[in-house]
């Protein structure tokens, strides 16, 4: 049996590019929850390694405003995405 999962939830401390990288090679998205410590140099960095989603209970605390999000990302047909719970 083959597994072929569509995305991955990864801790946010193993994030890099490579990392990233290698998902997106197979096909995988990558997922991550931001803990609260993190800062706007940590999602910007994370936007710029071209992770798929990013999940926040505190989306006003991040300081990157959606419309930053929203244009910064370079799209890719298919991926990215936001989701933000209230």
């Amino acid at each position: 049996m083959t597994l072929a999962p569509y995305a991955v939830d990864t801790p946010w401390r193993v994030l890099s590019k490579s990392y990233i990288e290698h998902c997106h090679a197979a096909g995988i998205q990558v997922f991550s929850d931001v803990p609260s410590f993190v800062d706007v140099a940590g999602y910007r960095q994370a936007i710029e390694w071209d992770i798929d989603l990013i999940q926040t209970d505190h989306p006003c605390a991040c300081g990157v405003p959606w419309n930053w999000w929203l244009l910064s990302r370079r799209r890719v047909e298919g991926r990215g995405a936001l989701h933000v719970d209230h």
